[in-house]
Parts: C-alpha cells; sequence; structure tokens
C-alpha cells in the first residue's frame, strides 16, 4: 500500500510515466520513456499494459523506477519540489526530510512482505566522504559508504566490518575495426593474454576488483560457470602471434604490411585509467605491440570514438542493470562505434529481446557468452568493486551492485 488512505494502482504507474516523460521535468528516466516506449495504458486498477517500440532484453529491469503516488503530486507544478516527501511500498517510510541534512525513514506499517527488525533509519547528509568518515569514526554513524578505492586503510577502526560488492563499473579496452590490423581476432586475443590484470588491480585498484573478459558480471545469474578468464601469459602471446604471422621487425610486430602500433585513448580526467594505460603499454611492449597513450578529457574522446577517429580506447563503462549491452555489439546498435559485425551476435540478441524464460534466456546468454570469449570483439578487463562499512553490531549486511540495502527488512542491530 502506499499510505493507509489509498492504494497503489495502475494509475499511479501511469502518472508516473507520464510525469517522467514530461520535458519540464528533469527525470533520468525520461530518455528510456521517450526511446523505447510506443504506448502505454492501464486495463483496470491492477494492469498497466506497456507498448515498446522495438524489441529489448530483460524490460522489466530496463523499466525499474520510483513510482510516484498520483493523489501525492497530481497538479504540482513541480513534482521535484524538495518540500513533497516521496511515499512508496518499501518497507520504510519516509517520515521527516531536512533539506540537505538528514532524512528519517520509519518501519512501513502498510508494507507486504516481513515486517522489518530495525524501526528507524536515520540518513545524515554530509558534504564529502571525510565528513562521512568522520562521524562513522565519532559513532555519530552505524553504517557508512566507501568511495574511496583503498578502504583496507579503515580495517584500522576497532569493531568495524566492511562489506565488499561488484559495481556496474566495467573497465575494457575497445578496438576500432576499421583497423585492419584490429579486426584480426589473433591480436586481440593476444592482447587479453599479454595484459596483467592481476596486476592492474594490485597495482592501482589495491585488489579491489573482479577479473572479467567478458562483460558480463561473474555474480550475475546470466553468468556461465564455464567461461574462463585469460591468465597473463605471455608465451600464449607471442605463440598466437607467430602462427598468426604477426613477426618481429626491430621490436614491432608487422605481417609484411601492417604494424602492430596504436594509439590508446584514455580520459584524461581519471586518474586510475591512466594508470592502467601505462601498465598495458608496458605489457604489450613484451609482445611486439607498440601503444602510444593519448589522454582526452571526456568530451572530446566520446567525440573522437563515436567519429571512428581511434585505434584503441580504453573504458570504464557503468553497464545496465538489465545487462543489455546489445546497442555496443549488435551491427546496428547505436553504441557501436568500434564497428563490430558479427550475424551470430545478432542472432542471439534478437532471440534474447523475445524470450522471458529464465531457461532460455540464461541459455541464450551462455551462447553470446562463448562467442565473446572465442573473439574477443572487445579485449575485457575487470569489474571494479564498491564497499561499505558498518559497526559489528549492525548485522545481515549484504550489499549489491543493484543494491547496497539489500535485505534491509532483514538487518538488525545487536544489543
Amino acid at each position: 500500500m502506499l499510505c493507509q488512505q489509498t492504494g497503489f494502482t495502475a494509475n499511479d504507474v501511469k502518472f508516473t510515466f507520464d510525469s517522467f516523460k514530461n520535458k519540464d521535468v528533469k527525470s533520468p528516466y525520461r530518455d528510456i520513456l521517450i526511446n523505447y516506449l510506443s504506448s502505454y495504458k492501464t486495463n483496470g486498477d491492477y494492469e498497466f499494459e506497456v507498448v515498446l517500440n522495438k524489441p529489448v532484453a530483460n524490460p522489466i529491469a530496463l523499466f525499474t523506477f520510483p513510482i510516484l503516488a498520483e493523489h501525492q503530486y497530481k497538479g504540482k507544478e513541480d513534482i521535484l519540489n524538495k518540500d513533497i516527501v516521496p511515499i512508496g511500498t518499501g518497507p520504510y517510510k519516509i517520515s521527516s526530510y531536512s533539506v540537505g541534512r538528514e532524512i528519517i525513514f520509519e518501519r512501513n506499517p502498510y508494507y507486504r512482505g516481513d515486517k522489518p527488525y530495525i524501526d528507524s533509519i536515520v540518513f545524515k547528509i554530509v558534504p564529502d566522504e571525510n565528513a562521512m568518515i568522520t562521524s562513522f569514526q565519532s559513532k555519530e554513524a552505524d553504517f557508512t559508504f566507501l568511495s574511496d578505492i583503498d578502504w583496507d586503510k579503515y580495517k584500522e577502526i576497532s569493531n568495524v566490518n566492511i562489506y565488499k560488492y561488484v559495481m556496474q563499473d566495467y573497465v575494457f579496452m575497445t578496438p576500432n575495426y576499421q583497423k585492419p590490423a584490429l579486426k584480426d581476432s589473433n591480436v586481440r586475443k593476444a592482447m587479453c593474454y599479454g595484459i596483467d590484470v592481476d596486476k592492474i588491480l594490485r597495482d592501482v585498484y589495491f585488489s579491489h576488483g573482479l577479473k572479467s573478459c567478458i562483460p558480463v558480471r561473474p555474480d550475475s545469474w546470466l553468468y556461465s560457470n564455464k567461461i574462463v578468464s585469460h591468465n597473463y601469459d605471455i608465451k600464449e602471446a607471442n605463440k598466437i602471434l607467430e602462427e598468426s604471422g604477426w613477426n618481429l621487425v626491430k621490436g614491432i610486430r608487422s605481417n609484411g604490411t601492417y604494424q602492430l602500433k596504436f594509439d590508446l585513448l584514455v580520459n584524461a580526467n581519471n586518474p586510475y585509467l591512466i594508470k592502467v594505460a601505462q601498465i598495458i603499454k608496458n605489457n604489450l611492449k613484451d609482445v611486439g605491440i607498440e601503444i602510444n597513450i593519448v589522454p582526452k578529457d571526456w568530451g572530446n574522446l566520446l567525440s573522437s570514438v563515436y567519429s571512428g577517429k581511434f585505434d584503441l580506447v580504453l573504458m570504464e563503462w557503468n553497464l545496465s542493470y538489465n545487462q543489455d549491452m546489445s546497442t555496443m555489439f549488435m551491427t546496428k546498435g547505436k553504441d557501436n562505434f568500434m564497428g563490430y559485425s558479427n550475424s551470430k551476435v545478432d542472432e542471439i540478441y534478437s532471440r534474447i529481446f523475445y524470450d522471458s524464460e529464465e531457461n532460455s534466456l540464461k541459455t541464450d546468454y551462455q551462447a553470446l557468452e562463448q562467442v565473446f570469449l572465442e573473439e574477443q570483439p572487445i579485449i575485457g578487463l575487470f569489474y571494479i568493486e564498491g564497499a561499505v562499512m558498518a559497526y559489528d553490531n549492525v548485522k545481515v549486511v549484504d550489499p549489491t551492485g543493484f543494491n547496497v540495502f539489500n535485505n534491509i527488512e532483514k538487518w538488525y542491530i545487536k544489543k
């Protein structure tokens, strides 16, 4: 139930869609509704029908966003007004909200699931991470986020547990398929074997990452346990290149027509990726591939890649929650700036768009993962891990990349 006076109905969903589509509302969900919806309507109080204008993988996940209560927001000129306290259907409801200071949640008596153990939760709003840590260390807070990748230093705080989770941020290197040398899958495979991902994670990310040579989260139900990431193996990388006709000529491999010399674009404002690029450059030199690092600010980098003016680009991409990468890997995908084309991948994604059964989807994704492993359309590296911190009297904390407050109704405070 949304509240004591009114229930949650399809009209609330329609009102939310209408509001988020409104060009005057600065909603992060507007593009989804504009780009994927053909029409939508209510069918009675408890059924909402959506018609898509194109096939899309896992549409339920795509449309996972907050629902506005129509009776609360209807007629309001500004639905984003901070004075309006939103209500919802979760285990907690907002009891008070002080702009820029704190939000207090209390147990929602109308929640349909299991009753939460904790009566109320206070979210304090602070200006930066230093203020968060100070508040936590002074025990003004029981739980806090950690945005600093070097979170191991906080293990020195007594009676504290740190809980890590795999974030949506995936680091990978993308080739331009208009470059003949990079169209050779053997070159891409050799790069995968020639890059020491363990060293990158250890030296740059304090070992807070999870290796993955394909863009499917290793903790996802869609991930096949048969997938094995390429381990760092200079000997294997050199063998692949030599057997495919790429011979060393004055320290750089060549097939007689093309040399393995590439510019590597990287976001100049991401110090972690700059360090990653340097390790990649040093690693690939050992297999006869010369890398020239080209830092660019994010806007210019995107302009270069979408206009096809690049050889390789190192990216940290926040992947969608619905695990859909079709826009990047399908031949006509809007984000396929690398120019990749594989009819088998197109066929598999076409099946995924229309599959709704979990087992069928898993089979489709396993087939897709196998193609990725064999072809390495991108040089996949790793997912970045995040963390939260709580005192050890806070129990059953189990964050995920989708929800750091996962199972919050089961959390409890040990006295």
